[in-house]
């Protein structure tokens, strides 16, 4: 009976611990917004209560069998664990900007890393958020295809030619994620590089990486140019978006821009306080280096990775969150904000990369594709599809997206920016 009670012993210590962190992240950290995320992990740890109840009336011999069981599941999962993360460390994952870290650590670097806005959502104590980068400096994008994607960033920290800024003719203000920052390809190569070749019209480029849709609004309504602006195109990704926005919602500073329509927190005039904040965020983030192991060994522990690996290849077709009534509100208060500014607001849908290596073109309810576009018609705003748009081209819509990452490439941002112009004119 000991080792009986032993083992069962194991089972309820398990499970009590795996339901008492789950509630954490659940309740705690993601305040109940991602409830959709977590439900099947909650389900995971009754069941094994219910099973650490049951062994207690097992047979001895069946009990020993059942528990080399899960110990050899459990063994196997974190052998595959050890794989997937041997592998990441042998890839530009961990090791891209290696090379740049000597000059990242200097009190005045020449050259910045990207800070995703998400890096500053869990910040209780925070006084003043960022929405872009440093300003005025050499800013590394990244390598995705197979060069350093680097620009000079603008006086409020953007991906664009400074002197944009003081130009009257105007006629893009362009609004996104990292699809919009230009991660990673030149910036001749980006959606507003593109815009500027093709259009031979001024475009003012608001993305940042890390963003969701309220960060978007957020950056709209702080930077928005003083001058008139003909069109105001949103970006939508979906396959990050709405979790995103459930991320953001746990944070004070962005809440505010979605309860008061009037709410700024005047960041055009606190760029030197904005560069101060985001410098010592890149200092702490490379004192953080010396602890890279151990954050890679708590990643394993948690088993990240695998985790990671079986939403990719196994249940990727699942939607795991709904979409909250906050997002339309939040497309509702960008459409009005830019009327109010004299300027026609677009919506454009960017596909998933894994929408085609898993064949799911015409899948309407990935994502909540079907929804989404439907929604936005209703809402009497000019969708640009891109997902329909690539399949009316001869391309194996795969060749769009660079190798080593889900972003375009610099095909992809040519095409999706020829195809939005010619919508764009027909609208």
């Amino acid at each position: 009976m000991k080792k009986i009670n032993n083992i069962s012993k194991f089972y309820f210590c398990l499970s009590a611990l795996l339901l008492i962190y789950i509630a954490y992240k659940s309740e705690i950290v993601a305040k109940g917004l991602k409830y959709d995320y977590y439900v099947n992990y909650y389900i995971a740890s009754l069941v094994l209560i219910f099973f650490s109840f049951v062994s207690l009336f097992l047979k001895k011999e069946l009990n020993i069998k059942i528990f080399l069981i899960v110990i050899s599941i459990i063994l196997s999962f974190y052998l595959v664990e050890l794989f997937l993360t041997g592998k990441k460390l042998l890839t530009h994952q961990v090791l891209d900007n290696q090379k740049f870290i000597a000059e990242f650590k200097k009190e005045d670097p020449k050259i910045v890393p990207v800070v995703f806005t998400s890096k500053f959502r869990d910040d209780k104590n925070q006084k003043t958020f960022p929405l872009s980068g440093v300003s005025r400096k050499m800013t590394n994008l990244g390598n995705e295809n197979g060069y350093w994607a680097i620009y000079k960033s603008d006086r409020y920290g953007f991906n664009n030619p400074d002197k944009l800024w003081d130009k009257d003719n105007i006629d893009f203000v362009i609004v996104g994620d990292s699809f919009v920052h230009g991660m990673s390809v030149f910036d001749k190569d980006s959606f507003r590089g593109n815009f500027e070749k093709k259009a031979r019209r001024g475009v003012i480029n608001l993305g940042w990486s890390g963003n969701g849709p309220l960060t978007e609004l957020a950056t709209l309504r702080e930077y928005f140019p003083k001058k008139n602006i003909k069109h105001v195109i949103w970006f939508y990704y979906e396959e990050n978006d709405i979790a995103d926005l459930l991320n953001e919602r746990t944070n004070k500073i962005l809440n505010e821009y979605l309860e008061d329509p009037n709410f700024t927190q005047g960041l055009r005039s606190q760029q030197k306080h904005l560069d101060n904040i985001l410098l010592k965020h890149i200092s702490e983030e490379i004192e953080l280096q010396k602890f890279k192991p151990l954050q890679i060994i708590l990643q394993a522990a948690k088993l990240s990775s695998t985790r990671f690996f079986i939403h990719k290849k196994i249940t990727y077709k699942k939607n795991i969150f709904q979409i909250p009534t906050e997002f339309w509100k939040i497309i509702n208060l960008a459409k009005t904000f830019s009327e109010k500014k004299g300027s026609k607001f677009y919506f454009v849908y960017i596909p998933d990369k894994s929408r085609y290596s898993h064949n799911l073109q015409n899948d309407f309810e990935y994502r909540h594709y079907g929804k989404i576009v439907k929604k936005v018609e209703e809402m009497n705003i000019p969708i640009i599809d891109l997902n329909k748009e690539f399949s009316t081209f001869s391309v194996n819509p795969l060749e769009l997206y660079a190798p080593k990452s889900f972003h375009l490439n610099e095909k992809g941002y040519a095409l999706g920016a020829e195809i939005i112009l010619n919508k764009i004119k027909d609208f």
